[in-house]
C-alpha cells in the first residue's frame, strides 16, 4: 500500500505551546510510568504490547507533561492508493507472469500450495465474497480474525449493552465504568466518546452516560448525565431504597462532582465537591463519603450527612506523591479507603474521631468491598492477591494467584470476595475467582478488560471485534482484499494466489477512512499493527504478511530497527518462530534510482526491522528481457547500514478489484495493480509453499534458505540496497534440501488410520485427505476387491487445504458389520480419483 503521509512532529518540549485544552495525543506508556494515572487524566488504552512491555494510549495533550518522560509524536495524514495444461493450475493470461517470476508455479506443480501453513495478513479489511476468495468460506482454514479499530463494546452476562448513538455510526471508546446493584435494580455508568472526538480538536471528548437494568444483566439504552465537559471516572453507590449517588471527575483541570438520582430517573442536581480526580464513593443511608486524589498531595475525603445535598471541605487522609489506584467501602458504619502510591498499599478508616492508617503490603490497583468481612484484591508484580479481614483493624488472610505479567496493570472487579480479572492467555477472556482463589468461570472473549462486579452481575469492555471482513467497495477499502487475493486467491484461468491452500489469520489494523468516509491515517494504526502481530503469534501464525508501512512520524535516522515500536516488535518475531514479510514502501521518484551500493534509506517501518524479509519491487523490462528495480519502490539501506530489502518480487500484480455496480447488475473486476504491497504478498505466499514441504525448518532457517537461493537481478550484485539478495526463487528454495513431505499432483487420501482396522475393538476408521483444487463435491467410497460397494459418504464444496476427515464405523449401508479382508478406498472429486487399501481384521 502506498502511504502518502504529510508529517507533523511535536517534540516533548513543544507540547505545552501547541496543545489546546482537551486535545488528545497518542503515547506509548511503559510499565516504568503510570498507566492508571493516565486513565485518570482522561486517557484510553488503544493497544498494548506484552513484547514491548508497554501500552498505547490516547492521552490529553495537556497531561503529557504530568507523565514526564514519555516520547510522543503526532501526525495527521491522508491515504492514497496509488495456466498451461501441464501446470496444476491454469493461471490465466494476466496472472501467469507474477507466479512464474518467483517460480512458485513449479512448486504448485509438486502439490505444495501452502496447506497447513498459517499466514496472518495484517491489512485494511477483507471481502471474502470476492469470487477468488469464496473458496475460503465454509472451511476451517480461516482460523481467526479481528478488527482492531472498531472501537469498544460494553457487555454483561446477558449480552452487549447499547452505547450512545454517535453520529454516522462512528466507533465508540470507553474510558471508565462502574456498576451498582441493589435488590433487582442495577445501574451502569460509563464515560464514552466517539472516535472523532479523540482524534480532532474542539470536541467535548468524554461524556458520562447511565443505563438502568435489572439483576438479569439486561440494561436500557443509555442517557447522558448532564452536559459537562470531559466527564470520566464514575463511582456509584445506592444510598437507600431506590436512591443512588454518582460521583465523577469533570474537566481538564479536574473537579469532583456528585449527583443524587432515583432509579430510572433522569432528574438530578449536581453538587461540586472539590478539585481532584478518580472519586470513590462509600455510602450508607444519608452518610456519603467521597474519596479522591489531589495530584501530588494524596487521598482526600469530603463527606455529607444529607444524602449528598452538601459536602464538607476536603480533608487529607493518605498523603502520597504518585497514584496507582484507590478503592472505598462502607464497612458497617465505618468509611474505609485503600490506596497505592505505586509501592505501598495503605488502608485508612474513620473510627468516629479521627482517621486511622495502616500499611497493608506492597502493591497497586487495589479493590475493596465490604460485606460480611472486608475483602481486598490488588496486584503485586504478576501476582493477584486476594484477602479478607473481620474489619479495617483486623489481620488480612491473603491468597496469591499467579496470573501473568501485564504490560499495563489490569483492573480487578471485586464483590463479596469474588474477583474478576482480565486473562492474558490466548482466550483473552475475563476470569472470575472465588474468595479461595479458585477459578469459577470465564466470560467474554479476546481483548476483554475492565471488569466490574456487583450483586452477581458483571460488566466488561471489549476492544475491537472478531470480524475483519469488509464488503464495502471504494478506494482504500479493498486494499486488504487485493493483498489476500494475491496470497490465497483461487479462480482458475483468472487469478491463482501463491498459496491458495494456506490457513489464514485476518487482522484489520488499518482504518483507511472513518465511518463518515473521511480519509484517515493516524499513528495509532502503528500501535494496532503491534498488537495484531502479537495476536497472530498467540494464534500460532507461521508467516505474517504486512503490506503496510509507517513513515510520516519518523526520520531517515529512525529507520534503524530500534526506534519505531512496530519495528521493535517485528524484530522479535523470528525468536517466536514467525517469519514476517513486509513491503519496503512506495515512493514518488523522478529520474534514475540511486546507486546500488549507496541507496537512499527511503524504506518505511517496520521494513527496517531485524530478522524479517523486507520485500522490494522489480519490474519487467520487455525490451531487454530482464527484471529491473522499480523506480517507485523504496530502497535501503537501513539507518544503521544493514542491507534492505532482503528480497524482491514483481512490483506489478494481477489482483482482485472492487465490485462496480451498474444498476441492478454488478461486475467484479480483476486489474493490474502496482506497489511493494503486492511484492510482499507474492513472496509471503511462496514461502508458505516451501515451508509446507519442510515443516521441520525454523523461521530463521527458512529465511536463510530464501536469501541463499534467490535469483540474481542482472547488473546488480548480491547484497545491494536496491534488490537485496535478489528475486525470491521458490523452486530453488524448495529443493535446497529434499522435501520432508511428499508432494502430490491430485486431490488425494493422505492417511487412513487405524489400518489395519478391527471393528470389534475400535470405534471406526478415519480417512484424511488433501485438496489441491476447488471442487463442487468430494466422495469417499469403500469397495470389496470384487467391486461391491460397501459404504460411501459425500461432502459438498471443497477448496484447497481442506482436511475434514471422513469417518466410517466399519458397517455397510444397511448397518451390518463388514467381514475381515482387504478393501479398496476410493476418493473422488471433480478432477481427481485416488485409491488406497484398507485391511479389516478380527
Amino acid at each position: 500500500m502506498s502511504l502518502v503521509l504529510p508529517l507533523l512532529f511535536l517534540a516533548p518540549s513543544q507540547w505545552a505551546r501547541a496543545a489546546q485544552p482537551g486535545e488528545f495525543r497518542r503515547v506509548w506508556i511503559s510499565d516504568s510510568l503510570n498507566p492508571y494515572l493516565a486513565e485518570c487524566l482522561g486517557a484510553r488504552k488503544r493497544a498494548e504490547s506484552r513484547w514491548l512491555g508497554a501500552a498505547s494510549f490516547w492521552l490529553p495533550a495537556l497531561a503529557v507533561n504530568r507523565l514526564s518522560g514519555s516520547k510522543t509524536f503526532v501526525a495527521e495524514a491522508r491515504y492514497e492508493e496509488t495456466q498451461d495444461n501441464e501446470h496444476l493450475y491454469d493461471y490465466g493470461d494476466y496472472g501467469r507472469q507474477q507466479v512464474e517470476a518467483i517460480s512458485v508455479d513449479r512448486v504448485h506443480d509438486q502439490g505444495y500450495i501452502g496447506s497447513g501453513v498459517r499466514i496472518a495478513v495484517l491489512d485494511a479489511g477483507f471481502d471474502l465474497n470476492h469470487p477468488c476468495l469464496r473458496h475460503i468460506l465454509g472451511t476451517d482454514r480461516l482460523k481467526a480474525q479481528h478488527d482492531f479499530n472498531s472501537g469498544d463494546s460494553l457487555f454483561s452476562q446477558a449480552g452487549r449493552l447499547d452505547l450512545p448513538p454517535f453520529p454516522e455510526g462512528k466507533p465508540a471508546y470507553l474510558n471508565s465504568l462502574d456498576l451498582a446493584v441493589h435488590g433487582t435494580m442495577a445501574v451502569a455508568a460509563f464515560a464514552a466518546s466517539a472516535e472523532d472526538s479523540l482524534v480532532s480538536s474542539g470536541s467535548n471528548r468524554w461524556n458520562l452516560y447511565l443505563s438502568f437494568g435489572d439483576n438479569s444483566g439486561a440494561f436500557s439504552s443509555p442517557t447522558k448525565l448532564g452536559a459537562g465537559y470531559f466527564t470520566i471516572r464514575p463511582s456509584l453507590a445506592f444510598l437507600s431504597g431506590d436512591t443512588f449517588g454518582i460521583a465523577w471527575q469533570e474537566g481538564t483541570s479536574p473537579q469532583v462532582k456528585f449527583a443524587k438520582l432515583l432509579y430510572n430517573s433522569s432528574a438530578f442536581d449536581i453538587v461540586s465537591i472539590a478539585s481532584g480526580m478518580d472519586p470513590k464513593l462509600a455510602a450508607r443511608g444519608s452518610r456519603v463519603f467521597a474519596f479522591y486524589y489531589v495530584d501530588g498531595s494524596g487521598i482526600y475525603e469530603s463527606h455529607s450527612s444529607d444524602y449528598g445535598t452538601s459536602f464538607s471541605s476536603g480533608a487529607p487522609v493518605l498523603p502520597m506523591d504518585d497514584y496507582w489506584g484507590a478503592s472505598a467501602a462502607m464497612f458497617s458504619d465505618t468509611p474505609t479507603v485503600i490506596a497505592s502510591d505505586g509501592a505501598s498499599l495503605n488502608l485508612a478508616w474513620y473510627d468516629g474521631s479521627s482517621w486511622q492508617v495502616r500499611f497493608i503490603d506492597q502493591g497497586i490497583m487495589p479493590a475493596l468491598f465490604a460485606y460480611d468481612s472486608l475483602y481486598l484484591a490488588y496486584w503485586r508484580g504478576d501476582t493477584l492477591i486476594l484477602g479478607s479481614s473481620p474489619g479495617p483493624s483486623g489481620a488480612f488472610a491473603m491468597r496469591r494467584i499467579t496470573v501473568c505479567s501485564m504490560p499495563s496493570p489490569a483492573s480487578v472487579g471485586l464483590y463479596a470476595g469474588q474477583a474478576a480479572v482480565a486473562s492474558e492467555d490466548s482466550t483473552g477472556s475475563i476470569t472470575i475467582f472465588s474468595k479461595a482463589g479458585v477459578p469459577l468461570a470465564k466470560v467474554g472473549s479476546e481483548f476483554s478488560e475492565k471488569p466490574v462486579l456487583s450483586g452477581g452481575l458483571i460488566l466488561w469492555v471489549r476492544r475491537g471485534d472478531n470480524v475483519a471482513e469488509t464488503p464495502i467497495s471504494g478506494p482504500g477499502h479493498y486494499h486488504g482484499t487485493k493483498i489476500l487475493s494475491v496470497i490465497a486467491g483461487l479462480s482458475e484461468k483468472t487469478l491463482v494466489g501463491t498459496a491458495p491452500g494456506c490457513d489464514l489469520l485476518l487482522a484489520k489494523c488499518e482504518k483507511v477512512v472513518t465511518a463518515g468516509g473521511t480519509s484517515f491515517e493516524n499513528i495509532v494504526e502503528e500501535d494496532f499493527w503491534v498488537e495484531a502481530l502479537e495476536w497472530a503469534a498467540r494464534h500460532r501464525a507461521k508467516i505474517v504478511n504486512s503490506s503496510l508501512g509507517y513513515r510520516d512520524w519518523y526520520f531517515d535516522s529512525d529507520m534503524d530497527g530500534k526506534t519505531a515500536p512496530c519495528s521493535r516488535a517485528a524484530g522479535r518475531a523470528l525468536s517466536e518462530n514467525i517469519l514476517i514479510f513486509n513491503s519496503m514502501g512506495n515512493v514518488s521518484r523522478y529520474g534514475p534510482p540511486p546507486l546500488p551500493n549507496v541507496g537512499d534509506t527511503s524504506l518505511s517501518a517496520p521494513a527496517d526491522a531485524f530478522g524479517i524479509c523486507a520485500i522490494g519491487g522489480v519490474e519487467y523490462d520487455s525490451l531487454n528481457g530482464t527484471w529491473v528495480p522499480s523506480y517507485s519502490s523504496a530502497y535501503g539501506p537501513s539507518a544503521d547500514g544493514r542491507i534492505k530489502p532482503e528480497l524482491v518480487a514483481p512490483f506489478w500484480a494481477y489482483a482482485a478489484a472492487d465490485t462496480v455496480f451498474f444498476g441492478d447488475q454488478d461486475t467484479t473486476f480483476y486489474l493490474l495493480w502496482s506497489g511493494t504491497s503486492f511484492s510482499s504478498a507474492l513472496a509471503a505466499g511462496a514461502a508458505a509453499c516451501v515451508w509446507q514441504a519442510h515443516p521441520s525448518w525454523s523461521a530463521d532457517s527458512l529465511r536463510s534458505v530464501l536469501l541463499r537461493t534467490a535469483s540474481d537481478i542482472p547488473g546488480y550484485s548480491e547484497g545491494n540496497y536496491l534488490t537485496g539478495w535478489g528475486m525470491l526463487n521458490a523452486w530453488e528454495a524448495l529443493n535446497f534440501e529434499p522435501p520432508e513431505v511428499p508432494g502430490s499432483t491430485q486431490d488425494a487420501i493422505t492417511r487412513i488410520y487405524p489400518n489395519p482396522f478391527n471393528p470389534e475393538r475400535m470405534r471406526g476408521v478415519n480417512f484424511e485427505y488433501r485438496m489441491l483444487r476447488v471442487s463442487s463435491f468430494s466422495e469417499m467410497r469403500v469397495y470389496t476387491l470384487d467391486g461391491l460397494l460397501v459404504w460411501s459418504e459425500a461432502h459438498g464444496q471443497e477448496s484447497p487445504g481442506s482436511e475434514k476427515p471422513y469417518f466410517w464405523d466399519g458397517r455397510t449401508g444397511s448397518g451390518q458389520p463388514v467381514q475381515p479382508g482387504l478393501y479398496l478406498v476410493v476418493f473422488r472429486t471433480q478432477k481427481s480419483n485416488d485409491v488406497k487399501k484398507l485391511m479389516v481384521v478380527r
